[in-house]
């Protein structure tokens, strides 16, 4: 979708203070972990029995999609102007100038530098082991003799049995369980999807996609994952960070910035997400089926 750009500002931002803040706010190792989580996405989708035949071709190819990736996120470059380009349009000088007064100060710096960088992990190991659980599912049903009706396991309710683990839930309930709730309920989405177009044309096709979509709904969940977050959280960040870094967030300065920067990220998510889907992806797309082609002997598609 489009980036819908926003009525004109009454002072654009000066320039020189965007630049500033995209440095103060580590824009580089953020979209750095970016590429990393998309060559992640990549590898899990090159582990399927479909790729089984491409031998060291496949390792070949994973290294030319690295190489691809490095130059798409080289920074600076085209995602850096994007950056830029979204400050410029949707922030106004007032936006800019408290962020950077924020992320200036010692509070700001560790703040995104230290605590975000810890959150920014676990996430990506969320987003990682649901994708891997989701496509192993997907290669054994797809691929099984006759569909199994799904049991679910018997609801328990776990607890974090440490301070430092209570601390760690506490945390991610209070700062992300909800925006990480929603990504696991695009990524079941997206799964949907990719089972119905492997299965639609077996026979049992509708009971192994109910028996897939009952398993989603009980071990795709944020409760589901807790425990392996809360204990990524607790490896990342000690007591006194975690005491901090809430401290930080739920106080007066953080606060006020919150509905910016909420703003924001409607700025950047539409436009992150077109120039994947216009200029990343495809380009990897090629890569796959051009690597495809070569192993049947074919030229590459033009």
């Amino acid at each position: 979708m489009p980036h819908a750009p926003t009525a004109p500002l009454a002072q654009p931002a000066n320039p020189a203070d965007i630049a500033a803040l995209v440095r103060r706010e580590n824009w580089p190792t953020r979209l750095a972990m970016l590429r990393r989580a998309t060559e992640q996405q990549l590898e899990i989708a090159m582990s399927s029995p479909a790729w089984a035949d491409m031998g060291e071709q496949r390792t070949a190819l994973l290294a030319d999609i690295q190489a691809y990736m490095a130059e798409r996120f080289a920074w600076p470059g085209e995602l850096q102007d994007l950056i830029l380009k979204a400050y410029q349009e949707d922030a106004s000088q007032n936006d800019v100038r408290a962020l950077l007064d924020f992320y200036g100060s010692p509070d700001g710096q560790w703040l995104v530098r230290r605590f975000q960088n810890a959150l920014d992990k676990v996430e990506q190991k969320l987003q990682l082991d649901a994708r891997t659980l989701i496509t192993h599912w997907i290669d054994g049903l797809s691929t099984a003799p006759a569909a199994a009706p799904y049991e679910p396991k018997p609801a328990t309710i776990w607890r974090p049995e440490s301070t430092h683990a209570t601390q760690c839930a506490h945390a991610l309930n209070t700062l992300v369980k909800p925006d990480w709730s929603r990504q696991l309920d695009g990524i079941k989405i997206a799964a949907i999807g990719r089972i119905s177009r492997l299965i639609n044309s077996l026979p049992d096709g509708e009971a192994r996609r109910t028996a897939f979509l009952s398993r989603l709904k009980h071990e795709i969940t944020y409760e589901a994952f807790e425990p392996t977050l809360v204990a990524a959280l607790c490896a990342e960040l000690s007591e006194p960070e975690l005491v901090r870094g809430l401290a930080i967030e739920q106080s007066p300065a953080r606060q006020a910035l919150k509905p910016i920067e909420s703003r924001l990220a409607q700025s950047f998510g539409p436009r992150i997400l077109a120039w994947q889907e216009k200029t990343l992806m495809p380009g990897i797309g090629k890569r796959m089926q051009d690597a495809r082609r070569a192993a049947v002997g074919q030229s590459p598609a033009r």
